[in-house]
């Protein structure tokens, strides 16, 4: 199993991730936004970063990564995010926990506010 062995290393993970996830595709690889598995890695590496920041009693970088989570509506990546979910074509038939799970996963290892995701679910209905 793959092994980061310095803040560095997880660093550069988290970069080439957050790159890779989003970056405008065209035509969209849907083997890295909507990968479920390379999501997971993307958060268990970003709580690295935070955990090592904290074990080294460093609180102000500790929650400055803590904070990058929340990502604002403005930048562009929202955007590529929502174009995904626009292109996906079982969107409609999904149920609000399905679109929810999707949602997460597009998102990671960043977190949607509570308005983000209601942005989010209303995608498709509008009239």
């Amino acid at each position: 199993m793959l092994t980061i062995e310095t803040l560095v290393e997880a660093m550069a993970l988290h970069r080439a991730i957050t790159q890779a996830k989003f970056a405008e595709l065209d035509p969209i690889d849907s083997a890295i936004p909507f990968s479920e598995p390379l999501s997971n890695i993307a958060r268990r590496n970003l709580d690295s970063i935070i955990a090592y920041h904290h074990d080294h009693n460093e609180n102000m970088e500790a929650g400055l990564w803590t904070k990058s989570r929340q990502l604002k509506s403005e930048w562009k990546g929202f955007q590529y995010i929502k174009q995904r979910i626009e292109a996906t074509s079982s969107w409609a038939n999904y149920n609000e926990d399905e679109k929810i799970k999707l949602i997460e996963i597009l998102y990671s290892p960043f977190v949607p506010s509570e308005s983000q995701i209601k942005e989010f679910l209303r995608i498709g209905n509008e009239t």
